[in-house]
């Protein structure tokens, strides 16, 4: 009797796609920061209103948050990442017929951010989250390696085309390269579960129980949630913060603006490695102590930016540790929240987590640069960041421990 050949499971394909989807959305989102100085230069627009502009997208990304999150559970991922993408890079091509700046506050932070937020972390973590199970951390940490990607290609790409053929041929250009080839790779290769291909998550055979985690101690599901999206938003607080300020804080120090852009590239580099290495140990030894070192070394990060004597061997020892320490907590936490729980309901749980983190953000950059317009130096806010990441690493380290697992004999 012939046996029928399984097909292959299609979850590293969900991985493949998710990344590209990452790295498209984060890349575009990223660089709308190049377009700012040729547009102040060429219509005598203000950096107030461009920054403006940035912090609205912002807050309209995180005030959607939740409504994706019920949407992702009622019509699936496949569909929002993939119109939301396609709004992400139409407004590129809109763009590049924009030259009143009432225009681009409509265009830019209301449908790019709208777009941004259905097509970044939350909806390709919900895909990776229905797709694996027993290697979670990993799947995600992989896919969250598209925010660095997004940086390394698209950034310098923007750049380039800006150079060389200006604002409006730039937007164009990038808007119609992922219209043309993300938005639909994403909407013919993705697939909302494993079950319509007639698979199960982590391509087993057949359906497996979840491995004992956090949330198989007592209490294990409400104190995760409760701590971890508590810590989720105290890491925010910090992540973007410095991410936008370092640059003004390495010419405060006097190494000068290029000074802060390497040490971010620096930063960016190290975070992805780290990503490589924290996902798959996460899913060895428990989220909880992946958590509990990363938080530990982002207070240490932040300290010695509060010290730092300024010399570049202290900023690029904080960009090493701040890369460690940044955008690693993302997968890691992520993972953390859905263990133990029914991935079609995920969305509406990731959804209320990332909108604490978005408002975190915001209001971390916004902190930062009030405490440097009041003190003339970031050291304040540095010595105020590690105390924020401190309380965070005292939050995770409630987290309960698992009473069993195959991984933690």
């Amino acid at each position: 009797m012939l046996r029928v050949a399984r097909p292959p499971f299609a979850g590293p394909r969900m991985v493949a796609v998710t990344l590209l989807v990452m790295t498209a959305a984060f890349g575009l989102n990223f660089a709308a920061g190049v377009f700012f100085a040729p547009l102040s230069d060429r219509y005598g627009w203000g950096v107030g209103a461009l920054s403006a502009a940035a912090a609205l997208s912002t807050l309209v990304g995180a005030a959607l948050t939740p409504a994706l999150g019920t949407l992702l559970d009622r019509i699936g991922p496949r569909r929002v990442v993939t119109m939301s993408l396609a709004l992400l890079a139409t407004s590129y091509l809109l763009l590049a017929a924009v030259d009143q700046l009432w225009q681009f506050l409509l265009v830019y932070p209301l449908l790019g951010g709208a777009g941004f937020a259905g097509s970044a972390t939350l909806a390709n973590s919900v895909v990776i989250a229905r797709w694996y199970q027993r290697s979670r951390a990993t799947m995600l940490a992989r896919t969250t390696l598209g925010i660095t990607l997004g940086q390394v290609v698209l950034l310098p790409l923007a750049g380039l085309l800006v150079g060389r053929v200006g604002t409006s041929t730039a937007y164009l250009l990038l808007g119609a390269l992922v219209l043309l080839t993300v938005v639909p790779a994403a909407g013919l290769l993705l697939r909302d579960d494993p079950a319509e291909l007639g698979q199960h998550p982590d391509g087993l055979p057949d359906p497996a129980p979840a491995p004992p985690t956090e949330t198989s101690a007592p209490g294990g599901l409400a104190r995760v949630q409760r701590l971890g999206v508590a810590g989720f938003g105290l890491h925010a607080l910090t992540l973007y913060a410095v991410v936008l300020h370092l640059p003004r804080f390495t010419d405060d120090l006097g190494l000068g603006v290029a000074a802060g852009a390497t040490a971010l590239a620096l930063a960016a580099a190290v975070s992805g490695a780290t990503m490589l290495v924290t996902g798959p140990l996460a899913d060895r030894v428990g989220q909880r102590r992946v958590l509990v070192v990363l938080h530990g070394i982002r207070v240490l990060a932040l300290l010695t930016a509060a010290v730092a004597s300024g010399g570049p061997i202290s900023l690029y020892a904080f960009a090493g540790l701040f890369g460690i320490s940044s955008f690693p907590i993302i997968p890691v936490t992520t993972a953390l929240l859905g263990a133990g729980r029914n991935p079609a309901t995920l969305g509406r749980l990731l959804g209320r987590a990332w909108l604490l983190h978005q408002v975190a953000a915001g209001a971390g950059v916004l902190v930062a640069g009030l405490v440097r317009s009041a003190a003339g130096d970031y050291r304040p806010w540095f010595l105020l960041a590690a105390a924020t990441a401190a309380l965070g690493l005292l939050l995770v380290l409630r987290l309960p421990v698992p009473t069993h697992s195959r991984r933690n004999p």
